[in-house]
C-alpha cells in the first residue's frame, strides 16, 4: 500500500485549522453580539430609571411654582397630574405609558401640609435593578420598590397608592420628593420643602438693607419665625409670624397668627394679625387689629385695639379706643377714647373710660366713666357724668349729680 503523500497531509491539516478558526470566530461573534445586546438592554433600562428621576424632579419643581394647597384641601389624599400638564415640564423628555406622577401632602401641619411630588414606574422584574441604578445615577437618593417593607420610602407606599387611585404594583419603582431628592443642609429655601420644615428657617441674622442703609420689606411670606424680629419697614406674612423674643417694628401683617412674648415699639407700630397671643406684655403699639383673638398678660396701646375677643389674663388693657366684635375681659380696663361694638365686657376690678358703648352685658366691680351706654349694667359702684341704658340698670347704689329721667313704672326700690 502506498502511503499518503506528505504534501496532502499538510493540506488536510490546514483545512481543518481553517474550519476550526471559522467555527471559533462564529462562536465568539455570537457571544459578542449576545453580550452587546445585553449591554444595550441594560443601558436602556438604566435610561428608563434616569427619565423616571427627571420626571420626579420636574414634578417637584412644579410644586414650587404652583400652589397646590387648595387642590389638596379639596382632595386630601392627593391626585395624579399628567406629565404634559406639569408647569415647566421638560420639552422632549420621553413619557412612558407606565409612568404616573402626582401631588400629595407631606403630612405636616397645618392642613393641607406642604404639597409633595410623587412618581410611580411599572416595569418588568428583569429591568428593575438597572432602572433603579439609573434613577440613583440621575440624583435620587432613595427609590422604593412596591411591596417591599425595607427602606425609608416604604412608609409612603400606602399614601402614594391613595394619591394614585390604585395601590403601587408589586415590584414597581416609586419615590416621593421628601425622601428621594437631595437637599443642601445649610441652604435656606424660599418656599416650604416637603418633609423639611427647617429648610425655610433662618438660623442666623438676616439684615435687609442696601449699601446706603435703606431698609427693605419682608412681604408675602408664608411664615416668619425668629427669636427677635426688628423692622423699620413692613413685615407681611400670609401665614404666621412667630417670635420667641421681641417683635419690634412699624407694621406687622400676618394672615393667621402672631405670637411673641413681647410685641412693642416706641415708634408707633401697627400689629395686624388673625390672632395675637402674647405671653408677656404688649407695650405701646400704635394700633392692633386682630381678626381673631387677642390674649396676653397685659396690653397697653397708644392707638386703637380691635379684635373679635380681647383678654388680658389677670392683667391690664389700656388703649386710646376699642372696636371689638366679641368680648373684652381684663382685671383693669383703661380707655382714653371710646369703646364701641362690644357684645360683652367684664372686668374683675375696675374700668376707666371717657365713653363706653356696650351692646350686651357690662359687668364690673367699679367703673368710672364720662358716658355709659349699655343694654344691661351690673356694677357694685358706678360713677358717671351720664348713663344711657336701653335695658336695665342694677346696683346697690347710684349717685346722680344732675338729672335722673325714668320712664313711668321703670324704677323699683327708688
Amino acid at each position: 500500500m502506498m502511503g499518503v503523500p506528505r504534501r496532502a497531509l499538510r493540506g488536510a491539516a490546514a483545512l481543518v485549522s481553517v474550519l476550526f478558526m471559522i467555527s471559533l470566530s462564529a462562536v465568539l461573534l455570537a457571544a459578542w453580539h449576545e453580550s452587546d445586546a445585553d449591554r444595550k438592554r441594560r443601558e436602556l433600562q438604566a435610561e428608563t430609571g434616569r427619565v423616571f428621576a427627571m420626571w420626579l424632579q420636574a414634578a417637584h419643581r412644579a410644586t414650587m411654582r404652583t400652589d397646590y394647597r387648595a387642590a389638596l384641601t379639596a382632595d386630601p389624599d392627593g391626585f395624579a397630574v399628567s406629565p404634559a400638564a406639569l408647569p415647566g415640564a421638560p420639552a422632549g423628555l420621553p413619557v412612558s405609558a407606565d409612568l404616573t406622577l402626582g401631588v400629595m401632602s407631606d403630612g405636616s401641619g397645618p392642613a393641607p401640609g406642604v404639597p409633595m411630588a410623587w412618581a410611580v414606574l411599572v416595569l418588568p422584574a428583569d429591568a428593575r435593578p438597572a432602572a433603579r441604578a439609573g434613577a440613583f445615577g440621575a440624583g435620587l437618593v432613595d427609590v422604593g420598590i412596591g411591596g417591599s417593607t425595607g427602606g425609608a420610602m416604604s412608609v409612603h407606599e400606602a399614601a402614594v397608592g391613595a394619591a394614585r387611585g390604585a395601590a403601587v404594583p408589586a415590584g414597581a419603582l416609586f419615590a416621593t420628593a421628601d425622601l428621594a431628592l437631595s437637599y443642601e443642609d445649610e441652604a435656606l429655601f424660599r418656599r416650604a420643602q416637603p418633609g423639611r420644615p427647617w429648610a425655610t428657617r433662618m438660623e442666623a441674622e438676616l439684615v435687609l438693607e442696601d449699601g446706603g442703609g435703606t431698609r427693605r420689606d419682608i412681604d408675602g411670606a408664608a411664615a416668619v419665625e425668629g427669636i427677635r424680629a426688628e423692622s423699620l419697614a413692613d413685615v407681611s406674612s400670609e401665614g404666621s409670624a412667630t417670635v420667641a423674643g421681641d417683635a419690634v417694628g412699624v407694621n406687622w401683617s400676618t394672615g393667621q397668627e402672631s405670637r411673641a412674648p413681647c410685641v412693642g415699639s416706641p415708634a408707633d407700630p401697627c400689629l395686624v394679625a388673625g390672632a395675637v397671643d402674647v405671653t408677656g406684655d404688649a407695650i405701646n403699639p400704635g394700633n392692633l387689629t386682630a381678626t381673631g383673638d387677642f390674649a396676653g398678660g397685659s396690653g397697653r396701646f397708644a392707638g386703637e385695639l380691635r379684635g373679635n375677643t380681647v383678654r388680658a389674663v389677670g392683667g391690664r388693657i389700656g388703649a386710646g379706643s376699642f372696636s371689638t366684635l366679641g368680648s373684652v375681659d381684663a382685671s383693669l380696663l383703661v380707655i382714653g377714647g371710646a369703646l364701641d361694638g362690644v357684645t360683652e365686657l367684664r372686668s374683675a376690678t375696675r374700668m376707666v373710660a371717657e365713653d363706653l358703648r356696650v351692646n350686651g352685658v357690662l359687668d364690673t366691680s367699679s367703673m368710672d366713666a364720662g358716658t355709659v351706654r349699655a343694654g344691661n349694667l351690673d356694677a357694685s359702684g358706678v360713677v358717671a357724668q351720664r348713663i344711657d341704658a336701653s335695658g336695665d340698670i342694677f346696683g346697690p347704689s347710684a349717685r346722680i349729680t344732675r338729672t335722673l329721667t325714668v320712664s313711668p313704672g321703670g324704677c323699683n326700690g327708688c
